[in-house]
């Protein structure tokens, strides 16, 4: 649970400290996700551009996001798909067996599958992060994930509760998730899987060093 802190505080000061380029990244993700095919390619360009810009200290100019939505164009694709499966596979079912199981059945199959649904969503940042910074394909990123959240499963279930605090805000307000909460999602994701790269601190000896220099000028 000490990582679920860590990613939630890291978290809420990456947003915080660079609100204006989430907005921005948000915008981006918008238009492109109107286009439906690049929807999932502009979602893993974008989730990438957070984790090593934002994340990790790299100095990635926002023209990258060109070429990373090239780069995740087919495992995008298979991400997207990847959802369309899973919501399709269980609404049909919820539909079917409601109306031929009894009142106790349907209540079963009504937790399973939410809990299918929390599943989904707790593995979605190891999702990312193996398809995005770790550059796997689909089905390779989705094993190492499931692999990543059986290290922490506690943790990861916990964690959707962000997406989840999201989503139900955004059902009353619309305007917000158009403006900023997809790229707040995800990079609540990106510190949930990684710390966030903190600059060395100089060495005590070089600092004496630089002090006895400055002294003798």
């Amino acid at each position: 649970m000490l990582s679920f802190w860590r990613g939630i505080r890291e978290g809420g000061v990456m947003v915080w400290q660079h609100l204006a380029l989430l907005v921005l990244l948000n915008l981006i993700l918008l238009v492109l996700g109107w286009t439906v095919v690049l929807l999932g390619p502009a979602l893993l360009a974008v989730y990438e551009y957070i984790a090593r810009n934002l994340r990790d200290g790299e100095k990635l100019p926002l023209s990258a996001l060109k070429s990373l939505v090239r780069q995740h164009l087919i495992s995008g694709m298979l991400y997207l798909l990847g959802w369309v499966l899973l919501l399709g596979l269980l609404y049909s079912n919820v539909v079917f067996w409601a109306q031929i199981l009894p009142a106790f059945g349907q209540a079963v199959l009504l937790v399973l599958g939410g809990y299918l649904l929390v599943l989904a969503l707790a593995v979605q940042p190891h999702l990312l992060e193996q398809l995005t910074v770790g550059k796997k394909p689909y089905l390779q990123a989705l094993q190492w994930a499931f692999r990543d959240l059986a290290r922490e499963p506690l943790a990861g279930h916990v964690h959707t509760l962000v997406p989840l605090t999201l989503l139900l805000i955004s059902l009353k307000w619309w305007t917000l998730p158009l403006i900023v909460f997809t790229g707040v999602g995800l990079a609540f994701a990106a510190t949930r899987v990684k710390p966030v790269y903190q600059m060395p601190e100089p060495e005590e000896e070089y600092l004496e060093e630089e002090e006895g220099q400055h002294a003798g000028v």
